[in-house]
């Protein structure tokens, strides 16, 4: 298989279309050998999940993993940027699911789902060429970040009680 299935069935019940995918492999937390795969970012108007969410599957199509989109966060460009933090797929790596290989009879003749999933592609297509181009630029950057004061960041618990201080609102962190 070139590409990943374009329609999955979600448990208990719901409908996912490919938008995006990467090949690659999986290698699940047991350790047990990696599996030609491929990462997909799927879009969904299904009750119950979210719009935009992550599935791993074979090359040959058996389901390997499903990964929730963020309730909070439910846009193209945070799948975009989950899957380079968690999966550290970079944003040009993504590879649009190609448009001969939709199949539309899987959108059962919703044309606001059709037209949900045409606007993802143009969306992510927007975010996938400004990566391409800028992976491809052999200008450099006009700023570059001191690293050691990130990591450094990273060890500060004051910033992040900040930062779940704002994602909370008026709840308090940690309780």
């Amino acid at each position: 298989m070139s590409t990943p299935r374009f329609h999955t069935l979600g448990k208990p019940s719901g409908d996912f279309y490919a938008v995006a995918y990467v090949p690659g492999t999986y290698t699940p937390r047991s350790g047990q050998p990696h599996t030609e795969a491929f990462y997909v970012l799927n879009l969904s108007l299904s009750h119950g999940f979210t719009r935009f969410s992550h599935l791993t599957e074979s090359i040959d199509g058996c389901f390997l993993a499903y990964s929730r989109g963020e309730d909070k966060l439910d846009t193209i460009e945070h799948a975009v940027l989950d899957a380079w933090h968690k999966e550290h797929v970079p944003p040009y790596a993504w590879h649009l699911f190609p448009v001969d290989a939709v199949e539309e009879d899987k959108f059962r003749g919703d044309a606001v789902l059709k037209s949900e999933y045409q606007l993802a592609q143009r969306r992510l297509g927007r975010i996938l060429w400004r990566a391409r181009v800028s992976a491809r630029s052999s200008v450099k950057p006009l700023f570059g970040f001191n690293e050691t004061s990130a990591l450094e960041l990273l060890a500060d618990r004051k910033v992040d009680d900040l930062i779940l201080k704002m994602v909370l609102g008026d709840q308090v962190a940690g309780e």
